[in-house]
This record gives C-alpha cells, structure tokens and sequence, in this order.
C-alpha cells in the first residue's frame, strides 16, 4: 500500500513539476509546446479514467486520472490564465476540451474495428462509457471557465486577500465544483452516489493541499522574481473573451456575407447601368493612347449606328456632320494629341443619311508623374433634347408674340406679404398693351409704389385682392376704379404659383362712360313716362301704382293713409276767357304750390284736365285737412293775371278721405272722389272731409 501511495505521489508531483516548467519555458520557446502537453495529459486523463485505476489509502479512494492528471490539467490552464490571459486560456481550454472528445470516439472506433473484423478485443485499451466521458468532457470545461471566474472573484481588492489564500481557494473551489458536477452526471441514480461524493470531496481536499505548494511558489516566483504582473480582469473577463471571438466570427461571417452582396450588386449595378445608358441613350469608351486600343459600349455603337471598330478618330472623322468638323472632329483629334479634356455638342450624319445630335465628352486619365495613361468618354444622344429645345424656342417666340401683341394689358407679379399681410407688389414682367392702357412705362422689376406712390391711400382694395388670389391661388375677375389713374378697368386675376399673380387689363372706362349715359338716359326715361310734362308732378299712372304700395304698407303696419283729390273750380270758363295758354299757366302755377305746401312724405300726381290728387302716408284726415286748407288759400292767393293790372284768381274744391283698413282700392278713390264733387255742389272753394263734412269758405 505505501509503494502504490509513494508511486501516486510521484506520479502527481513529475505531472505538477512539468506543466509549471513548460509554462515557464513559453517566453523562450512559445506556448505550442505547452499546448501540446495539456492535449497529451488529457488523452491520457480520459484513458485512465475509462480504465478506472485508483489507489485506495486509509479507507479513501483516490482516482489516478483526477488526482494527477486532471489536477495537473487544472494547475496549467490556471497559470495561462493568471500569466497569459483570457485569449491563450480559451486556446488551452479548447485543447483540453477537443482532445477530451476525441480519445473515447477512436478508443471506440477501435473496439468496433476489432468487433467486426472477428478479433480478440483490446484490453490495453479500455471500452469508454458515453456517461462517464459526457460528465468528464462537460465537467473539465465548466471547471476550467469557472477557474477564471473564482479567481478573479477572490482578487476583488474589497476581499483583500493574499496571493497564497487566493490562490488555494481558487484551486480547492474548482476541485469541490469537479467533485459535485462530474459525480453528479456520471454516478447520479447509483446505490453508492453520495459515498462516492463524500469520498472524493475529501480526496480532493488533500489533492488541493499537496498541489497547492507548488502552484503558490510558482505564481510566487513568477510574479516577483521574474516581475510579471498578475493582471487584474473584469470577474467574467474569460466568458467576454469568448463572447468577443464569437463576435469576430460573426462579424467574419458579416463581411463574408456582405462581400457576396458587394459582388452581386456589383453585378447588378453592371447590369443596371447597360440598362441606364439604354434608356438614357449614352455610350462610354476607353482609349490607350499608346496602344490606341479602343474600347466601346454597345450603346456607344448603337448610338453611332455602326459596328466595332479600332480607331477612335477614323470613327469621328466619318460620322461627324461635315458642317461641325471642326468643332467636332478637329476638337477631339487635338484633345487626344495633347492630353486635353473636350466637352462639345455636335451633328452625326449616319450612314443612312439620318441626323443625331449628340454631347461628346473626353477626359485624359494621367499617372503620379502626370503621364496620360488613357483617356475615358461618353457620348450622348441628345437628339430629342435638341428636338425639344428648338419646339421651346418657338414655343417661346410665339409666347411672346402673343405677349406682345395681344390687345388686353398683362403684368406678371411677384407679392411682397409682411406677416401674412398683403403690403406691396413688384412688376416682373408687362406687355406693351399694358403700357398704353396705364401710361406706365419702364416698371419691370420695380414695386408699384415706386410707380404709384399714392396707390397704397386710394387703391387699398386692390392690395388684397391680389394677395388673396397670390395665396389661395383662387382666380379673381372684377371691374376696378383705379383712382389714381383714373380709369375704370376690367381685370383677370389668377395665380401661376404661390406668392405670384398675373393680372390681365382691359380698359373699360368709355364704357363706363357710356353705362352712365345710359343709365342717366333710361333714368330721365322713367322719369318722363310717370312725369306730367306741363306741371311736372307724377301723372295718373304713377298715381295708381304708387296708391297701391301705400294701401299695401298701411294694411302691413297699421298706418293711416289720407287721399285728397283737387279740382279747379270754373277751369273751363278760364281757358275759354283767357285761353289755353293762360289756363297751361295756371296749371304750372297750381303745380308749383304742392313743393311750399306738401310734405316730404307726400306725393302730388296731375290725374286729369284741371284734376289733381295727393297722397299723405301716415297722416289722419283731421291732419290732412290741415294741408288742405293751407293749398286752398294759397292757391286762391295766386295772381294769374295778365297783364297785372287786372285782378284774376281760380279757387279749388277738394275732397278728401281716410283709407279704411281692407277697403279696395277703387272705392277709396271713389269716396275721395264724392268728397271733391261734393265740396263743388256745396258752393266750391271749399275742403270736405269723410270726418267732418265741413265746407271752410274763403
């Protein structure tokens, strides 16, 4: 027993001793060596777990592969760490970690080769349990990332811990962690399970005792004989290590990805730009000036209307119209002679005798000494664009033909807004119309208070109508007195885009000139078909008309409404004595006296012969009376004789009525009308009243 003991002893310690001293050698010779003696130990780890050797000591049972291989595993995974950091540790790990999975999968490569072929199985080479090295393989990896995790964990400077405690926890803690994670996956569900935890707890309590010497004199040694720095990381630095290589190869695989997109959409950007030359009807070409070999799109030829050809110049010569020679042709054989740009449209006569235009451009590509290496163009096919331009040239002469010649004025405005308001206008553009319309000339370019400076006070209107239209872009058509002008005009208001109008001028003031006349015409018209001629008082159809809106407003408000009816007493015998002339007189002279004697209100009519009738709006007939009486002594006053030394007077009977609300109107007339002859029978010169019935002699 004690051999076996003293065998594993010196086992563990040759196993310790050479991984430290391989790490040690890395400055001089590299860490592969040291790689490759972590891949050899767990080959033979995994071997010798799979053959179960073991040596029992006091009743505890020490596995050889844990105890001095996977111990030996654990010391130099924890030196790279501690010395190397995270990036050669993921390196280390993932050794231990492939070989870990690669000695059971050809031990059992080997054991069914030797099944199969019929012969003796290997003894020397245990058949490996899927359990054991599932939990073993899983196992090694956890412990060996959570080595970098606890010691970095116990190096926080808040725990304040020695390097020889921090050390041992470190180690003891991954050895407890291998007990509970590989006992756990390979012996879980087994009678002896938790013996077989007790047991290797405690066995490695004493493994992590006896390895622990040499692992603090070493990090001793080289920390502070060799002066290598014991770095301190971020707790879960070996897990952001990974994460990060996880990141490069992603982003490798980005750019893989991304490289594949560049060279498809290059490819469709070739494919698009055919297309686009196509459409857009433009040839590239490229020239080696010392070569002269040439190279051309395939609208480049399209475009010339010719096949492939070798000579850049032979194809122009031939192509370009004999008039532009010399702005085509001679321009690009200078430009190729001396190294000099071109850009010139011209004429190509094709070989069918067709015409094209196109814009030719060439462009010298030179090296670092300014040496033309080659030269690079296009050509363009601008035939309809000519097309185009020419049909606006004309479009634009018989725009301004139009512009010129038409007969209504026409300015063209930009609106000068402050705040939203409408303040000002500028003249961008007018015809000569407008200027023979208005008197206004030279006012491009010039606001219309510097033309006007009074249009602001007597022509406001005008600002907002055409700022309104500016804005709203709402056309406007209206008839304007231009104050200041003096003139009436008719004008078009609408809006070619916003904050514009153009305003379209008619001058209509000799129409305005002749509505008035016409207007003053139909008015005196009027005036002499209701007019009595002679005493220029309403005549008797006005007078019915008229009587009839005045029963329609006493019946609608209530009103009273009075009617008199005037006669002039011995007319007849007056004409007859004097004649007619003396009797139109007379007329004129009774005519006269309703103005002095008759209210605003009132309305006096002539409504036959020597008959005269007057309506009184809201007058009651005691109040009409009144004014009744007042024209009967007037009128008598009057001196009508001729020559004046004789005494002649007339007199005049009236009669007058109250309408009576819903009466007709014929026998309101009628009722007046008995009141008159009444007043005659009675003695003349009198007023009668449907009130009264009283006879007032002079």
């Amino acid at each position: 027993m004690s051999t076996e003991v003293a065998i594993l002893l010196l086992e563990a310690l040759t196993m310790y001793l050479l991984v430290l001293c391989a790490h040690a050698w890395r400055h001089r010779v590299g860490l592969a060596h040291f790689y490759a003696l972590l891949g050899g130990i767990t080959a033979v780890m995994s071997w010798v777990t799979d053959a179960g050797a073991k040596v029992e000591v006091a009743g505890i049972t020490f596995i050889v592969g844990s105890t001095v291989f996977y111990t030996s595993l654990l010391l130099g995974v924890f030196v790279v760490y501690v010395f190397n950091g995270p990036r050669a540790t993921r390196v280390a790990i993932s050794t231990v970690a492939t070989v870990s999975i690669l000695v059971p999968l050809i031990a059992a490569l080997l054991h069914l080769q030797m099944k199969v072929s019929g012969q003796i199985p290997l003894l020397c080479v245990p058949m490996p349990s899927l359990r054991t090295n599932t939990a073993s393989v899983v196992t090694t990896v956890a412990d060996m990332f959570f080595l970098a995790i606890a010691w970095e964990y116990l190096g926080k400077p808040k725990l304040n811990l020695q390097l020889w405690r921090r050390a041992f926890l470190t180690l003891l803690a991954v050895m407890w962690l291998d007990v509970v994670l590989f006992s756990t996956g390979a012996f879980l569900g087994k009678p002896d399970y938790l013996n077989i935890m007790k047991g290797s707890l405690l066995s490695r309590f004493i493994v992590s005792v006896t390895a622990f010497p040499l692992l603090y004199c070493y990090l001793n040694w080289q920390n502070k004989k060799l002066r290598i720095d014991i770095e301190h990381r971020p707790v879960l630095a070996i897990l952001r290590e990974i994460a990060q290589v996880r990141e490069e190869l992603g982003v490798m695989q980005q750019e893989i990805a991304r490289r594949r997109q560049v060279e498809k959409a290059l490819r469709d950007s070739e494919h698009l730009l055919r297309l686009a030359q196509e459409v857009a009807h433009i040839g590239h070409w490229k020239l080696d000036p010392v070569t002269q070999k040439f190279h051309g799109s395939e609208e480049f030829y399209k475009i010339f209307g010719v096949g492939r050809v070798d000579s850049l110049l032979k194809l122009f010569f031939e192509a370009v119209h004999p008039e532009d020679r010399y702005s085509g042709f001679h321009q690009v054989q200078e430009g190729l002679k001396e190294g000099r740009a071109w850009d010139i449209e011209h004429r190509l006569l094709l070989k069918d005798g067709s015409l094209k235009w196109v814009h030719s451009v060439g462009h010298p590509i030179t090296d670092d000494s300014g040496k033309v290496v080659f030269f690079i163009g296009t050509v363009h096919d601008i035939t309809e664009r000519k097309h185009a331009e020419e049909a606006l040239r004309e479009s634009e002469r018989l725009y301004r033909s139009l512009f010129e010649n038409m007969l209504n004025g026409l300015a063209y405005c930009r609106m000068l807004f402050d705040q939203g308001k409408p303040q000002d206008f500028i003249f961008l553009s007018v015809n000569r119309t407008f200027e023979s319309l208005t008197g206004l000339k030279n006012v491009a370019g010039k606001k219309v208070s510097e033309v006007v400076p009074e249009i602001h006070e007597s022509d406001k209107g005008l600002f907002d109508i055409y700022g309104k239209v500016a804005l709203t872009g709402k056309p406007e058509k209206f008839e304007k007195y231009i104050e200041t002008l003096k003139m009436w005009f008719l004008i078009s208001v609408y809006c070619p885009e916003k904050g514009y109008f153009v305003a379209i001028f008619d001058n209509i003031t000799e129409r305005k000139r002749a509505e008035a006349a016409l207007r003053e015409s139909e008015k005196r018209y009027r005036e002499l078909s209701i007019l009595d001629s002679l005493t220029q008082l309403y005549n008797s159809r006005h007078f019915h008309s008229q009587l009839k809106i005045e029963i329609d407003r006493a019946n609608r408000y209530g009103q009273p409404l009075t009617l008199m009816l005037l006669d002039i007493d011995d007319f007849k015998v007056f004409n007859d004595l004097y004649g007619h002339i003396r009797g139109d007189q007379a007329l004129t002279r009774f005519g006269q006296l309703f103005n002095r004697c008759l209210r605003q209100a009132d309305s006096a009519y002539r409504y036959g012969g020597e008959e005269f009738t007057i309506l009184m709006p809201m007058t009651t007939s005691e109040e009409g009376v009144i004014t009744a009486e007042r024209i009967r002594k007037e009128f008598k006053k009057e001196d009508l004789s001729q020559p004046p030394d004789t005494d002649v007077h007339l007199t005049v009977s009236i009669g007058l009525a109250q309408y009576e609300p819903g009466e007709d109107m014929k026998d309101f007339v009628h009722r007046a009308d008995q009141l008159m002859y009444r007043a005659k029978k009675n003695g003349k010169d009198r007023v009668y009243s449907d009130h009264s019935f009283k006879n007032t002699p002079g």
